[in-house]
């Protein structure tokens, strides 16, 4: 069995365990059902073939995982739900790329780097996001948006170098 088969269904039960629970906690019940529901459609969606499924499913848990806050659910159980079913939607992805390749050790080695890739990205962003939440920096709006700007301007020279690097090799 590759790896992305078996990694997928535990992203989605972390994320089900964390979102749920998190409603749990705070006795939103309604809440906690409803987190059930994309969970349920992403674990199906092979099935139905549906391409708009799987994009929809995320932004639900996301949605879910940011109405669990507003609800005074636990923030790193809403934010670990979240990644965990971004997670889950990019190893689907990755498993509807691939399914018509041979299982060869080259798909076996891609494999294993988008799983890394997957969980350095995933695990620094959980560690960003639950740095932010304690600690508390006073930034004036104006500030803000200038490094936001910044940082998209870096990210467009980063991804044009990267571009211009593999169209070269």
């Amino acid at each position: 069995m590759s790896l992305r088969r078996v990694l997928f269904p535990f992203c989605l039960g972390i994320s089900l365990v964390c979102l749920a629970g998190g409603y749990g906690m705070t006795a939103q019940w309604l809440g906690a059902g409803a987190v059930l529901l994309p969970i349920l459609a992403l674990l199906f969606s092979k099935k139905l073939a549906a391409a708009w499924l799987p994009p929809t499913c995320l932004v639900s848990l996301v949605c879910l995982a940011a109405a669990g806050l507003l609800e005074g659910a636990p923030t790193f159980l809403m934010i670990l739900g979240a990644t965990a079913a971004l997670a889950s939607w990019d190893l689907m992805n990755l498993d509807r790329s691939m399914a018509g390749s041979a299982s060869s050790e080259t798909v076996r080695r891609f494999e294993k780097r988008h799983a890394l890739s997957l969980a350095i990205a995933l695990g620094l962003g959980l560690l960003m996001a639950t740095s932010g939440k304690l600690f508390s920096l006073q930034i004036p709006f104006a500030l803000l948006i200038l490094l936001v700007l910044f940082d998209l301007f870096s990210l467009d020279r980063v991804s044009r170098y990267l571009g211009n690097r593999n169209a070269r090799g």
